[in-house]
């Protein structure tokens, strides 16, 4: 008897009722037709429960990231807004509440940053905790904004992506009024949305308010502002009437924060002007001759707010000819921004279209803080978190996907509203900030859809959402590369672009605190990165700060080491054409201490060349003449210097010391 006739006996020896029951076939799962994903018209209720739990996670995060940033310097090290801003807070609480002249940038973070230090007093932490309260409302609004608009699930997963981005998180513990910004746009946004469905007028108004206040932050927001007006007034949801008053309720709740703020810098600035001076300038930074996907700045203007001002008025009123109010300056800068886009509309077209891909690149180009320069050296956790390398390929899913949402128009609005506007001026990444927590929805949206298509059979949903965010995360993730302009280098957005710049940001803070070591360590570090943006200056800050080491070294083994690290890098900054009088000064007495006395002399021959009414350049001049004991070349220089600085007793004893000495 064979295995499978002895098996089939024993099995027939067993009871019925004890045999194994035999498998049962699994029917396959139902196959859902592919269509366009749809939400319940009207949301979700808040669950309470959600946007606490949101919260929370956003205000552990941001008190970890602020006291991991209290171990570094750059709790103390002020950006140049900030430092903008601490100045003007400084003279609001010196007595000048009312301001003396125009607005020239918006004033809400400079009035915020006056009245909290008459509160708490002047330190860095108000206004930073401040902020992180802010941020972290910011996160439960944004959970209750999604809710509302589609579920409950998108709610929560947009507020989960803002409670852990990166880059907003280092925006708040830093002097900057992104987190502001932000809370305000939700804020105002949230009332504005339970207004309207309720049709409450005294509701409207108050939105209407909060958007006044949040658009004198940021003019930015004006369109958006503008948007929502007309989305009320065009509803469909109420009479035509009712959602006309609406509509007016809102815009005049912004009129009234709005209005003596336009009022002000109207009647100061010579002419209509809305909430600060800069805006013409800035639309021509954006739309002019040297413009790519990055603001071309006009030479002789400087990117420095205690300057810009005055550079531009000055450059204003040369191409005009005449004096010029401060309101004459923006509007001729908007003009030459008008007429370049007009006499050059292709231009202007491939222009644009580099803005907006600078705008959806995932590289966050600095303009604070470098947030990727703080992630690899100081907060390596934030690689955990979210970024717009993940946000900015969802969201352009999510505002494909929602676009047959009746309930999302406004957040439509709101979000490319305010996007178009940076799209038309310039780019910059912390600029963008405002609108993303209003994308993070959209993107919430896209893995909303993604959860709801993963469990089925049909393939077809699954490989539309592949092939998506493959073409959305290479048109976001994909290195943007520029080539040089007359004022600006060729740059690509990646890697270690503009490192040098936060290393020379610490060089800086050590240098002052008179720790001249640690200050050249930095710098040499800045000049090893790969993607310089200026590597002229680094090396001559670098060949300076190695000479001062050198002259203060007492052992010579150590000045020699010193010397060997100046020289190249002085070296190099006169081959890169850097400040040539200042580099050739340094190099000619790092040639000295050296004993090159035929390099010595001809570098400082080289800079009396560059600035020959220098009495800084003259004085070093003379004091290498004098210690190569070359007398009659230092009394010539001593006679030029009498010229420029006739009282000068450190020259008198150089020059007598050399013709004692000979």
């Amino acid at each position: 008897m064979g295995k499978k006739s002895r098996e089939k006996r024993d099995r027939a020896d067993i009871p019925a009722s004890e045999r194994p029951a035999p498998a049962r076939a699994r029917s396959p799962r139902p196959s859902v037709p592919f269509a366009w994903p749809e939400w319940p018209a009207g949301g979700d209720t808040i669950h309470w429960p959600s946007v606490l739990a949101v919260a929370a996670l956003a205000l552990v995060v941001r008190v970890v990231a602020l006291s991991q940033m209290t171990a570094t310097p750059y709790l103390t090290i002020d950006t140049i807004d900030a430092r903008g801003y601490q100045v003007w807070a400084a003279e609001i609480l010196a007595g000048n509440w009312i301001p003396a002249r125009h607005f020239y940038q918006s004033p809400l973070y400079a009035y915020y940053l006056a009245v909290v230090t008459a509160v708490f007093g002047p330190s860095p932490w108000p206004p930073r905790i401040i902020q992180i309260l802010l941020g972290t409302a910011s996160a439960g609004l944004l959970v209750m904004v999604g809710t509302r608009v589609f579920t409950r699930r998108i709610g929560l997963i947009a507020g989960i992506v803002f409670a852990t981005y990166g880059p907003m998180i280092l925006e708040e513990i830093s002097l900057a009024k992104t987190a502001l910004l932000i809370f305000g746009g939700l804020l105002g946004f949230w009332l504005y949305l339970r207004a309207l469905d309720d049709r409450n007028p005294r509701g409207m108004a108050i939105a209407g308010l909060v958007f006044g206040i949040t658009v004198i932050g940021v003019g930015q927001w004006l369109l958006a502002l503008l948007g929502l007006g007309a989305y009320a007034a065009t509803a469909t949801s109420m009479p035509t009437p009712a959602a006309r008053r609406l509509a007016a309720v809102f815009l005049g709740g912004a009129l009234v924060a709005l209005g003596p703020i336009v009022a002000w810098n109207s009647w100061m600035g010579g002419g209509f002007m809305l909430t600060s001076g800069d805006a013409g300038l800035n639309l021509y930074l954006g739309n002019n001759p040297l413009t790519t996907g990055l603001s071309g700045r006009p030479k002789g203007l400087r990117d420095v707010p205690e300057f810009e001002e005055g550079d531009s008025k000055r450059l204003a009123e040369r191409d005009a000819g005449h004096a010029l109010t401060p309101s004459g300056v923006s509007r001729h800068w908007s003009r030459k921004a008008v007429s370049w886009a007009l006499a050059h509309p292709v231009d202007f077209v491939t222009t644009t279209a580099r803005k907006v891909t600078v705008l959806w690149n995932s590289y966050e180009i600095p303009d604070s803080y470098h947030f990727a320069f703080i992630r690899a050296q100081y907060l390596p956790w934030f690689w955990a978190g979210t970024t717009f390398a993940i946000v900015g390929p969802l969201g352009i899913l999510g505002l494909v996907l929602a676009y047959r949402h009746r309930d999302a128009r406004p957040l439509y609005v709101v979000c490319l509203g305010y996007l178009a506007v940076i799209a038309a001026f310039y780019v910059r990444s912390r600029y963008r900030m405002p609108a993303l927590p209003f994308l993070m929805v959209f993107a919430a949206v896209a893995i909303d859809w993604a959860i709801r298509i993963l469990p089925r059979d049909d393939w077809r949903p699954v490989a539309v959402l592949g092939a998506a965010l493959v073409v959305a995360g290479f048109f976001v993730n994909r290195s943007y590369c520029e080539p040089a302009t007359p004022t600006a280098p060729a740059l690509c957005l990646d890697g270690d672009i503009w490192f040098d710049s936060e290393w020379q940001k610490l060089a800086e803070w050590y240098e002052r605190r008179g720790d001249i070591p640690t200050a050249a360590a930095y710098l040499h570090r800045a000049a090893a990165g790969e993607s310089q943006r200026g590597p002229g200056q680094t090396q001559l800050w670098l060949g300076r700060l190695e000479l001062a080491l050198a002259e203060r070294a007492s052992e010579p083994a150590a000045r020699a080491a010193h010397l060997d690290a100046a020289v190249p890098a002085l070296e190099r900054a006169v081959q890169l054409g850097y400040h040539l009088y200042e580099a050739n000064t340094y190099l000619a007495t790092s040639y000295q201490l050296q004993g090159r006395t035929a390099e010595a002399l001809a570098a400082s021959a080289a800079a009396l060349r560059s600035r020959p009414n220098d009495p800084v350049v003259v004085s070093s001049a003379l004091r290498v003449h004098a210690t190569l004991g070359r007398c009659d070349d230092a009394r010539r220089l001593r006679e030029d210097l009498q010229r420029l600085r006739p009282v000068d007793a450190e020259a008198d004893r150089l020059v007598a010391n050399c013709v004692a000495g000979g």
